[in-house]
């Protein structure tokens, strides 16, 4: 089944934005994943960073919550309305996830606040490292034209 959001709120765009951010992230290797100790578990900053860079996708820092927190914006034109596309999304399964803000009676966006300004503890290294794992994967993506879009809703 699909749902209402799937069919009605997000466009074309926007579920195959969602399909390759969820792709891209799912071929990440995490350090941190085997030894919860490790000073290399990937944080949503870095991450976010990595996949804006592949997809092209403007991110923004600020808070979810009381939480220090860094999404995905779904469009680039001014005056385009944004929906925000959280690629590790906070106490939430699945980790990517497509957030309608454009509704007013649809609070839940109201959680991601923007921030003042840019981080300055961005690890750019690990950044650069993201988006390397990433790229042949989106090559991939590209040539075979998403054929898992439509599928979930």
């Amino acid at each position: 089944m699909k749902s209402y959001s799937a069919l009605h709120i997000f466009n074309d765009r926007e579920r195959i934005l969602l399909a390759r951010a969820a792709r891209l992230v799912r071929k990440v290797k995490d350090p941190g994943a085997e030894n919860k100790e490790s000073p290399d578990i990937i944080r949503c900053h870095e991450l976010a960073r990595a996949v804006g860079k592949v997809l092209d996708l403007r991110y923004i820092d600020g808070k979810f919550g009381f939480i220090d927190h860094t999404w995905l914006l779904t469009f680039q034109k001014t005056g385009d309305k944004d929906n925000i596309l959280d690629v590790y999304a906070v106490g939430s399964l699945p980790m990517v996830i497509l957030v309608n803000a454009s509704y007013l009676t649809l609070s839940h966006h109201k959680l991601y606040t923007p921030g003042r300004r840019p981080r300055s503890d961005i690890k750019q290294d690990v950044v650069d490292s993201l988006v390397e794992q990433m790229l042949s994967e989106y090559q991939h993506l590209t040539k075979i034209g998403d054929k898992s879009i439509g599928r979930e809703g």
